[in-house]
């Protein structure tokens, strides 16, 4: 890089942060600003234009790379189990390089329309012995069976991102799974527990990551989130989204209990008095509670996370993003209770966010991808409830 310093842009739906190092990982700047859902690529790329312009003044120099974390409702995870047999016993570590290129290769023949974001080695078994950590180059053998997860976006997605970048004169060195980066960050807060699973309710889609110990062992992104609780009480109740978000927002701290049971009507009535609409504020729990609870179930119930909730220890939930606050401080009555053995709400703040991307490009950044962007010239159960409230 020319410059003395790595700018890591945390992309979300909502939200557009950035953070500036120098080279010795110490903080120059961090900002953030908002962004709508309906903007269009020139709305979005003058945002981004503002926010380094600012950025710029501040540091007193000229920003051209960066590195971005991002998800979609679209984000998909490819499992791979990768095996190669040598006539002799080879440094497992020297193939590494190698072997991840072949199974890259696999996924660009299979999916031909996706870009790979995220290359994840999540186990090794060299002969018959399994290792989950980074190897040393001590460890040799002659057989090898490499278990990889591949994180791909879409390629229009990944081009209307480049584009989105390049028109504000931006050159992305890597893009990076923003839930899945963070989540691997934040486990070092955990580290007394064995088994984790990360829950993010985002925008459009919510997604789900479970490790056990060090290894990950599951990854599942669901259409699904925190805007269709919006559209949900915006149908339900007939007003605009902008009211429907900001009623949403009002539980975020509330410590409420939410029930499919009807609570006595006389409380709670603040919705209505700030608001100025009727509305009945125990079917709105009912209305937040069915959608968070098909969320889980999407995530939860599905087959193979199944297979891993039953199989290891129960492990702690962590819930992350700017969706998930609505389950910080309310209490939820869901049908399913879940086995988890304890709850936590993870409250993250831009410079954490972003201090994650860093630290997985600076850790990975001889191992990622060459599907990393290259420089160019700058230039069921719920749809029941909500028919019947619906009507």
């Amino acid at each position: 890089m020319k410059n003395n310093f790595l700018s890591i842009i945390d992309y979300g739906s909502k939200k557009i942060r950035l953070t500036i190092y120098d080279n010795n990982r110490n903080l120059l700047y961090s900002s953030y600003t908002e962004q709508a859902d309906q903007e269009n690529i020139e709305e979005r790329s003058k945002k981004i234009v503002k926010i380094i312009k600012n950025a710029e003044k501040k540091i007193s120099s000229h920003i051209e790379n960066c590195i971005v974390l991002l998800d979609d409702p679209e984000l998909l995870s490819i499992d791979i189990s990768f095996k190669k047999n040598y006539d002799k016993e080879v440094i497992i570590k020297d193939q590494m390089s190698s072997l991840n290129l072949e199974a890259e290769q696999q996924v660009k023949d299979n999916y031909s329309n996706f870009n790979i974001v995220n290359s994840i080695i999540s186990k090794y078994r060299i002969n018959d012995t399994y290792f989950v950590d980074i190897l040393d180059d001590k460890v040799t053998g002659d057989r090898l069976v490499l278990d990889f997860k591949f994180l791909c976006l879409p390629t229009s997605k990944y081009n209307y991102i480049k584009d989105v970048f390049n028109k504000s004169n931006l050159n992305i060195l890597n893009l990076f799974s923003g839930t899945f980066v963070r989540s691997s960050f934040y486990r070092k807060k955990f580290k007394n527990y064995n088994s984790l699973y990360f829950l993010e309710i985002g925008w459009e889609r919510s997604t789900l990551i479970f490790f056990n110990k060090n290894t990950i062992e599951y990854i599942k992104n669901i259409k699904i989130g925190g805007n269709h609780i919006t559209k949900d009480i915006s149908k339900i109740f007939k007003i605009n989204l902008q009211e429907s978000e900001k009623i949403k927002e009002i539980f975020h701290s509330s410590e409420e209990e939410f029930s499919y049971e009807f609570n006595d009507r006389k409380k709670n009535l603040s919705i209505k008095n700030l608001m100025g609409h009727e509305i009945d504020t125990d079917m709105l729990k009912q209305v937040v509670l069915a959608r968070i609870q098909e969320i889980l179930n999407f995530c939860f119930k599905e087959t193979q996370a199944k297979y891993f909730i039953n199989k290891f220890e129960k492990g702690i939930l962590v819930l992350i993003g700017e969706g998930s606050k609505i389950l910080s401080k309310n209490s939820f009555d869901f049908e399913d209770k879940y086995s988890f053995s304890e709850i936590i709400s993870y409250t993250e703040e831009t410079d954490e966010i972003c201090e994650a991307g860093l630290e997985y490009y600076l850790n990975n950044k001889n191992n990622i991808s060459k599907n990393s962007l290259k420089k160019t010239k700058k230039t069921g159960l719920f749809e029941k409830f909500f028919n019947l409230f619906s009507n």
